[in-house]
């Protein structure tokens, strides 16, 4: 099976590139508007692997007919979206419907489920498999919340945590997402309640929530948010009286100064502090005092009767190599067993007692 990687430079796009192509006998095209960097990228991978197995070409993500030559001149089976812009979904998805390849959405866009929903019906009628986590890379919240699901079903309260510590390059400009990121703070922290979204008002008084996660991090402050692929699965399960999800990380001014400020301030200012906010929290808060030990913890905990009857625990070294680790064992099993045509979480896809069973084969399982 072959890949295009739409960002192949980026840090996402090289962490893919380079497990696809030690993990696999498939190829990699790298796509991206600047062709210096393009072009260095893939010499460095073909300095690494065969050099028919990498291939460049510069195109602008904006422009879908360009995008959709590339891929099908290099006979690429899957078009993956690893892009940090809000902005460039709708051309990339234009994209895959042109050149006729599924295609793997990472792009971080507040609400992009519904941009997906009103497409679901083109691929459908194109006989394509389209995939989006629909909250955050890669989708494992929902794949945790369906395995506590199918595990402890009787469960009453389900509580979810993801604690993550990125080692930024110093000399990395501002992402875009980090914009895009601020419009998914706009929304109201909320928990799950018989399948339906409830305001978590506690969370707006008292934001900090203490959580006990997998060493090297330890005893945790996170916050509760709002995330469309656990409302998704939320609403499938109306049995389940409360599903709560939560998230913490970067460094201690991030998550008792800088990420509880947020709502309030998003709130008054609206998009007009947006941008603001979001260079105060990059260059301010995230890149001078985040430090290490760097990595991503989850955790999922299913109770019932007050009492913990299911946990688990899920701990990689580097945050950008663990997506890249399961976005390929996604692709290999969607390429073994394909779902229907349409548009898939990748929560659905990944069968998630078979995931946890299959962890230690990635890194640590708990």
């Amino acid at each position: 099976m072959n890949i295009a990687i739409l960002g192949g430079y980026g840090i996402m796009g090289q962490q893919l590139a380079r497990v696809w192509l030690t993990g696999t006998d498939g190829s990699v095209l790298l796509l991206g508007r600047r062709a210096d960097a393009l072009y260095q990228c893939m010499e460095n991978f073909r300095s690494d692997f065969k050099k028919e197995r990498v291939k460049g070409e510069p195109v602008d993500a904006r422009d879908p007919s360009a995008v959709a030559d590339a891929c099908r001149k290099n006979h690429a089976d899957w078009l993956i979206f690893a892009l940090d812009s809000a902005k460039l979904l709708e051309p990339c998805i234009e994209a895959a419907l042109l050149a006729r390849t599924h295609c793997l959405d990472l792009t971080i866009t507040p609400g992009k489920d519904f941009i997906w929903q009103s497409r679901r019906s083109a691929f459908q009628a194109a006989g394509l498999i389209a995939i989006t986590e629909a909250g955050l890379q890669p989708g494992l919240p929902g794949v945790l919340l369906r395995a506590a699901i199918q595990a402890q079903p009787t469960a009453q309260t389900i509580v979810l945590s993801t604690f993550l510590k990125i080692k930024i390059p110093p000399d990395l400009p501002m992402p875009a997402s980090m914009v895009d990121l601020m419009d998914s703070f706009r929304q109201t922290p909320a928990l799950y309640r018989h399948g339906q979204r409830r305001v978590d008002w506690w969370a707006l008084l008292f934001p900090y929530r203490w959580q006990r996660l997998t060493p090297p991090f330890g005893l945790c402050t996170l916050s509760t948010v709002a995330l469309p692929e656990i409302e998704i699965i939320a609403r499938r399960h109306p049995q389940i009286a409360q599903i709560r999800y939560q998230v913490g990380g970067f460094n201690l001014l991030a998550n008792w100064l800088a990420i509880p400020l947020m709502v309030p301030f998003l709130w008054i200012g609206g998009r007009y502090i947006q941008r603001l906010l979001a260079k105060i929290l990059y260059y301010g808060v995230l890149r001078p005092f985040t430090k290490p030990p760097f990595g991503v913890a989850m955790q999922v905990i299913a109770i019932e009767g007050g009492k913990k009857r299911w946990s688990l625990d899920l701990w990689h070294k580097e945050e950008y190599g663990f997506t890249a680790e399961i976005l390929q064992k996604l692709l290999v099993c969607v390429d073994r067993n394909p779902p229907l045509p349409g548009v898939h979480l990748m929560a659905d896809v990944l069968e998630p007692l078979d995931f946890v069973r299959d962890w230690q084969v990635i890194n640590q399982c708990s």
